[in-house]
């Protein structure tokens, strides 16, 4: 006789002339020795409150969660239930519903109810990719009444599910529930062209870390026979934007910051690093434009180390270079066909005990029904990534540029310093109170609104190039944005990420990260399905009592935009923005090098009147001659430079300038904007 897990809602049977209670009977438990194949299984089974137990999942028939079913019982027992005791009840047509010993049904359930698709009506479906870290993201869905894993997620009992291989697979049915919500790490096409058209009949037919496949149900595919007359379509929601790459991608953002800044006479640049994409290698128009600011930026303030990066897709700090002359950067741009990004490297960066260090913030973005308003929220709880190595320019380390968890884990120093290379902004401010107390900063007051001017910013320059071009309803999307702190505390922003890392790799991220997703569902989810919401009562003080704060609003926009960063420089007067490129971002850089230069040279002055007190009069002469020859060419370029020119005169030590140099420096002020791009830490 097969053995059947715990049931419930049963009358007792007649066997022998006696009553017997089949409900408290329990089938013994088999104890599996600890680490055995079976046993590791079964506790990565127990993030699946709706996962069958492994004898019944194994049998004949796949049951989904939520229906009554019938096998899994032998023809004998229901013989014996068919027993005179039990004449006056209907036969072995009553259904029996399997009570699943994870959790509790889900609310809204009752075991009255005598169809399937009555079930399906009371409950909503969701599909979550395996990967990065998605059990949380599961956690949270079971946690929300009504809810339910649709076939195609490792919690349905439909299809092959492998935990070990993280993997499901099964075949296209059309007597499946609908999925209602779907979680993925990137966009899923054809479940957002469903979602446009309002097409039925979308199954998950194979779940990986890396690939999830979705099927159409037509008739062409499946006689016309199985499919249901008449298939409503569903309410559905989607964890991404159809456009994001204008986001995440880093042509994306250079190209909708570009877009923004330009026409509103601003420095692009002065917002993110200066960064030129190059599709065609070096034959592309960009390249040389590059070239022409790497004369520039060398011979002005001796900055030439630049990033090289796939300016498309990439993530994890994969394919990063970091080069200081034009030959490598040459042979990397021509190496594969390919989109690059060549960016400015931040060689000044703001230090934390020597160590460099990045900003992961979270924004939430979201759009009302109805291709309504476009909003975006920041969410409170940051943190600090950091390197476990002192930070020099006279190594291309990866360990000592890259603030990627992905690169930092793999280090001998990892989590010597902090806890997984992880800071909070409170840690940042009492490092700031002890070391930096002189400078006074408040990084709630002074460096959050920045790091959320620069977001709202970004959602600004893509929302009005079509992060949404068709409007679909009930899309939303958490981007992870990555900054950096110059040694000035200007932030810049170095990218944004459409899979930001869910990896619970310290205390401070396991309580952040769950919180930031539950949150943002409350935002978003729940809005759409208010019946399955929970009933939680909070007051952060951000949107709906969360800590989400209200960043963007599009309806609050105006022609021509106001821009949040309101300390971006402006362009000259004049200037012809379509040959100012190469000077684009790089005044910044030189007139704080010149800044250093002139504190220096006071310290320096300082101990030249100290020497010459020690000098003969013949020595101190032919000092002052050589120093009144200095400063008279230093007057010269200053003068130069407020006669309305936007070049930048190098130091009078370097006041010599090629002519062609001098040609392309005609063009706009720029924000000393250089970063290192960090890429995403997030697919697991």
């Amino acid at each position: 006789m097969a053995r059947v897990s715990t049931v419930s809602s049963l009358p007792p049977l007649a066997v022998g002339g006696q009553s017997v209670d089949v409900s408290a009977a329990k089938p013994p438990r088999r104890t599996l020795a600890r680490g055995s194949s079976r046993s590791r299984h079964a506790e990565e089974r127990a993030d699946s409150p709706q996962r069958k137990p492994l004898l019944h999942r194994r049998g004949a028939h796949s049951v989904d969660p939520g229906r009554r079913v019938t096998s899994g019982v032998s023809s004998s027992s229901a013989a014996r239930r068919s027993s005179s005791s039990h004449a006056a009840r209907p036969p072995s047509r009553e259904p029996r519903r399997q009570q699943v010993s994870f959790d509790p049904p889900s609310a809204g359930y009752s075991p009255n109810h005598t169809s399937v698709e009555q079930s399906q009506r009371d409950t909503y479906r969701y599909v979550v990719q395996y990967g990065n870290n998605s059990p949380v993201i599961r956690q949270l869905m079971r946690q929300r009444q009504r809810w339910m894993p649709a076939p195609g997620d490792p919690g349905s009992s439909s299809g092959n599910t492998s935990y070990q291989d993280k993997q499901v697979k099964l075949k296209p049915s059309s007597a499946g529930p609908e999925i209602n919500f779907l979680w993925t790490q990137y966009k899923a096409a054809l479940f957002l062209n469903a979602m446009a058209d309002s097409t039925p009949g979308l199954v998950v037919v194979l779940n990986e870390e890396k690939t999830i496949k979705l099927k159409q149900l037509t008739s062409k595919a499946h006689r016309t026979e199985d499919l249901p007359a008449s298939m409503p379509v569903p309410l559905r929601a989607h964890n991404h934007f159809e456009n994001s790459a204008l986001l995440t991608t880093k042509a994306g953002i250079r190209e909708s910051m570009v877009k923004l800044y330009l026409p509103l006479g601003r420095d692009p640049f002065g917002a993110v690093p200066l960064t030129f994409i190059v599709r065609e290698g070096t034959a592309d128009p960009q390249f040389a434009l590059w070239r022409q600011a790497f004369d520039g930026f060398e011979s002005e303030a001796d900055h030439k180390i630049w990033l090289v990066k796939p300016g498309d897709r990439g993530n994890r700090g994969c394919g990063i270079k970091i080069y200081n002359t034009v030959e490598e950067i040459a042979a990397r741009a021509d190496s594969k066909q390919r989109v690059w990004a060549i960016q400015k490297y931040m060689e000044r960066p703001f230090l934390i005990h020597k160590r460099k260090f990045d900003i992961r913030a979270y924004c939430l973005v979201l759009q009302e029904p109805a291709a309504g308003t476009l909003k975006a929220f920041c969410f409170r709880d940051a943190y600090l990534r950091t390197t476990s190595v002192q930070y020099t320019t006279k190594t291309f380390d990866k360990m000592v540029h890259l603030n990627n968890d992905a690169v930092q884990k793999n280090g001998e120093d990892y989590g010597k310093f902090e806890s997984a290379n992880k800071m909070s902004f409170e840690e940042f401010q009492r490092y700031l109170d002890e070391h930096h107390s002189k400078d006074k900063v408040n990084v709630r007051k002074r460096i959050v609104p920045q790091i959320q001017g620069l977001m709202a910013d970004a959602i600004r320059a893509a929302g009005a190039r079509g992060l949404n071009p068709r409007g679909i309803p009930n899309c939303f999307e958490i981007f992870g944005f990555d900054f950096m702190i110059d040694a000035s505390y200007r932030v810049w922003l170095i990218e944004c990420n459409a899979n930001p890392c869910l990896d619970l790799c310290s205390a401070y991220l396991s309580r952040v990260i769950p919180t930031m997703l539950d949150q943002a569902l409350m935002l978003t989810l729940d809005r759409m399905f208010p019946s399955g919401a929970p009933t939680t009562a909070m007051d952060f003080g951000g949107e709906a009592g969360t800590k989400w704060d209200l960043i963007f609003d599009s309806s609050q926009e105006t022609t021509p935009p106001t821009i949040s960063c309101s300390w971006v420089e402006t362009l000259p007067q004049g200037v012809d923005v379509a040959s100012c490129a190469p000077l684009l971002g790089r005044q910044i850089v030189c007139a704080k090098l010149k800044s250093k230069q002139r504190t220096s040279k006071k310290a320096s002055q300082l101990e030249n009147d100290d020497r010459d007190a020690e000098q003969s009069p013949a020595a101190r002469l032919d000092s002052d001659r050589s120093q009144q020859s200095l400063n008279c060419d230093a007057d010269a370029g200053r003068l130069r430079s407020r006669s309305g020119s936007p070049d930048v005169v190098s130091p009078a030590a370097k006041n010599t300038v090629s002519e062609a140099n001098t040609a392309v420096s005609c063009a706009a002020p720029a924000p000393e904007n250089d970063s290192e791009d960090e890429d995403e830490t997030f697919p697991e």
